[in-house]
């Protein structure tokens, strides 16, 4: 079995606190994945590579408004092989590597 997942995100945070502080943060997530799954009978193996582009963006507002924002590309694959030990009881073993990279000159204040 294979398939394709694609997903975008969008988290707003407001916080007030009256009368000094207030802070909004906007978070962006794009992501693909695309998923196969395998029955060798006695095991199961799954794979998959995963992509991921983040933006994060940050207002301060206190005494002078200060804005941050940083971008980050995430990109990784993953394997796993479950072998079965009876109906109920399976041993898992796999590996997952997403390593996160920000994106030069995109760290912003």
């Amino acid at each position: 079995m294979s398939q394709l997942i694609l997903s975008w995100t969008c988290n707003k945070v407001n916080l007030d606190i009256k009368p000094s502080l207030k802070i909004k943060t906007e978070e962006e997530a794009w992501q693909a994945r695309w998923e196969v799954t395998l029955d060798l009978g006695t095991c199961l193996f799954d794979f998959g590579i995963h992509g991921q582009f983040r933006i994060i963006k940050t207002n301060v507002y206190k005494n002078h408004n200060e804005s941050y924002q940083v971008e980050g590309l995430r990109k990784g694959f993953y394997f796993n092989d479950k072998l079965k030990i009876n109906d109920r009881l399976f041993a898992t073993i796999g590996a997952r590597f997403f390593p996160l990279n920000l994106l030069d000159n995109r760290w912003s204040r």
